[in-house]
């Protein structure tokens, strides 16, 4: 395969101070919305709208939508609309998580109301995978299980359906999730024992797992999933320090 050279812009500071946790998503092919936290002293979630021109980067104003000293951790964004985005994060409340949507005109930003939808394990990394303009899937670790439950948006309006557990016998590190379609998912996650994926088929806001298929047999480092099209994913994981990528197939809820 050729080499494809990428050209890179000039690097464009969104915070100019200690942050953690960025996310970031597309809304159009000239902009982009990214969310974030601010550690230590004053905690505070916010987020940013930025304009692409070429590879020049620059930034509307930022958008607080959680006060100083309120801890929150992974914020994650992902695109609904042109105009709309689900943020979603972890709340210090009894570690809430919570969701609103982010409306978005030019560079201006406001939001909608917060909802909280359940609660999940203490330091646990979120996972969003938007199925429609008006649904998305989430997953997160509770009781060191891995849940997943379907948020539904109305508006600026944001509800959820009843919690689902991907599998009921495993202890995760993390979880990760991507939609192959607007009725299903993919949850790969990784434990002591190695990395697995399993399929999720959506009805309303009810989700039905299919069995647990491992695609690496010992203990592996971040791992990652992607959908390719409405059959296919690739996930990406570590092992002694070195990176890998295995493809997959979907054929309803069997993963080969």
């Amino acid at each position: 395969m050729a080499e494809k050279a990428i050209d890179f812009g000039n690097i464009s500071n969104f915070a100019d101070y200690s942050m953690r946790h960025a996310s970031v998503t597309w809304l159009t092919a000239s902009k982009i919305l990214v969310a974030w936290y601010k550690p230590e002293s004053n905690w505070g979630g916010f987020v940013r709208a930025g304009t692409v021109s070429g590879n020049v980067l620059t930034w509307g104003p930022t958008f607080q939508f959680l006060g100083d000293y309120y801890e929150l951790k992974w914020p994650v964004v992902r695109r609904l609309e042109d105009d709309k985005a689900l943020l979603v994060w972890q709340a210090s409340d009894g570690n809430a998580g919570q969701a609103c949507v982010i409306s978005i005109s030019g560079t201006d930003i406001s939001m909608g109301s917060v909802t909280t939808w359940g609660n999940t394990d203490y330091y646990c990394r979120l996972s969003v995978a938007p199925l429609s303009p008006s649904a998305a899937a989430i997953t997160y670790k509770y009781s060191d299980r891995v849940r997943a439950r379907i948020l539904t948006i109305s508006g600026t309006t944001v509800s959820y359906g009843s919690e689902y557990t991907a599998d009921a016998s495993k202890t995760p590190y993390e979880e990760h999730i991507t939609a192959l379609n607007s009725t299903k998912i993919v949850v790969a996650f990784r434990d002591a024992n190695g990395g697995y994926a399993v399929i999720g088929t959506i009805s309303g806001t009810e989700i039905t797992f299919g069995s647990v298929s491992q695609y690496f047999n010992v203990e592996i480092g971040w791992d990652w999933v992607v959908a390719i099209d409405s059959s296919r994913f690739v996930v990406a994981y570590t092992n002694s320090q070195i990176g890998y990528l295995r493809a997959a197939s979907v054929s309803d809820s069997t993963i080969t």
